[in-house]
């Protein structure tokens, strides 16, 4: 007795009838013959994407208007912490000169009062 070989569309046919859940639990026991799986493999990703569509892009110009005023807020917003390190620096460029001065008065109190 000659076994028949089943086609490829027969093979889709019964895919169809045993639903996307019973191929994938039938593809983790490796049912299937080795030859096949790139097939129903590509039948399940087919399946998939009819059922969860994927909405389509937007166009070019609203992705490039959107990206360019992100760019321009980012500048903007780069600048104003570029002032504020500016201001931070110049504080704590005061800040360690009024230390240096107050170790430079220390250090005189210090000799004032060692040498009465």
């Amino acid at each position: 007795m000659k076994a028949t070989l089943e086609t490829p569309d027969q093979m889709l046919e019964r895919l169809e009838r045993m639903g996307v859940d019973r191929v994938k639990t039938l593809m983790a026991n490796k049912h299937f013959d080795p030859k096949t799986i790139g097939l129903v493999q590509g039948w399940i990703q087919r399946k998939i994407e009819e059922q969860n569509p994927t909405t389509p892009a937007p166009p070019v110009d609203e992705v490039a208007q959107e990206a360019l005023q992100t760019a321009r807020q980012a500048i903007r917003e780069a600048r104003k912490m570029r002032a504020a390190a500016a201001k931070t620096q110049r504080l704590a460029t005061i800040a360690i000169a009024v230390a240096g001065a107050g170790i430079l008065v220390s250090i005189l109190t210090l000799f004032a009062i060692a040498i009465r």
